[in-house]
């Protein structure tokens, strides 16, 4: 959502506006996670071959994703 030349871009740009102005970190709490499955995910991720699984803590532009635990 961050590379111009890319379609994620041009949708965030034409959706929320400049993402100077609406980044990732204003997207997240939008979240509501209704279909959240890990369960599924889980098998999914087994069924194509994974040996582990780790969860991601901080998001590549900084956000603490762990902040939501408490949503």
């Amino acid at each position: 959502m961050y590379i111009p030349t890319e379609r994620q871009y041009k949708y965030h740009l034409a959706t929320y506006g400049p993402q100077s102005k609406v980044g990732y970190k204003d997207l997240v709490p939008m979240f509501k996670g209704v279909e959240w499955d890990p369960e599924h995910l889980m098998d999914l991720y087994q069924k194509a071959g994974a040996k582990y699984f780790f969860s991601m803590g901080v998001h590549h532009d900084n956000f603490d994703i762990r902040t939501l635990e408490s949503r």
